[in-house]
């Protein structure tokens, strides 16, 4: 995976585990939800590390990277 992909997981993690926690609070038994929270953010944290590591390999000129999901509003110019 490149780096701009563990960038978006560590977005992702989080959002995916509130979703499935506030959607699920009444059907979650006991301490379900605080076990799925905390998967999410250790996802979110080895995603971290593992696009650190990336990062790592490459030169220092090019460590700097830009993602965008969408572009909002294109101007010549």
């Amino acid at each position: 995976m490149n780096v701009t992909g563990y960038g978006w997981l560590v977005l992702a993690f989080p959002l995916a585990g509130m979703l499935v926690v506030a959607l699920g609070w009444r059907v979650l038994p006991g301490r379900t939800a605080g076990w799925v929270a905390s998967a999410a953010i250790g996802g979110a944290f080895a995603s971290s590390i593992g696009m650190l590591l990336q990062l790592l390999d490459k030169p220092e000129e090019s460590r700097s990277l830009v993602g965008t999901a969408y572009t909002y509003a294109d101007t010549a110019g």
